[in-house]
């Protein structure tokens, strides 16, 4: 888990029916910055991924697995450094099989760097 070492949440999840926000606050002396990258830290996608899947996870209350993601993109680098701090939205469906259909979006003011559609949690 990543939460409280990689990132810690600065503002309380607000949550309206299956949406929710966040803003948190990204550790930038975490050792993965040490490589990734060395006078250049940027935040690995698979941490963005696991950021959305940890939120999502409290927001349900209960452990998730991806089983599928129909559009990631990583819009642009997160440099702790720059941006400390990022706010979290996901958008999530309860499904009658058990699994959740979700949107997520990372960004700052108004850049996103990461977003994700048509996912599917199990």
């Amino acid at each position: 888990m990543l939460k409280d070492h990689f990132y810690t949440l600065t503002d309380p999840v607000s949550i309206k029916g299956m949406n929710f926000r966040t803003e948190i606050s990204l550790n930038s002396k975490h050792p993965i910055f040490k490589g990734h990258f060395p006078g250049l830290p940027v935040v690995p996608g698979v941490c963005m991924m696991a950021i959305v899947k940890e939120l999502l996870q409290k927001g349900v209350g209960k452990k998730l697995m991806l089983q599928k993601a129909d559009n990631i993109k990583f819009m642009a680098l997160i440099n702790p450094n720059e941006h400390p701090t990022v706010e979290v939205e996901i958008k999530y469906l309860s499904n009658e099989d058990g699994t959740y259909s979700t949107d997520a979006v990372i960004y700052a003011g108004n850049r996103p760097y990461f977003k994700l559609s048509k996912a599917v949690y199990r």
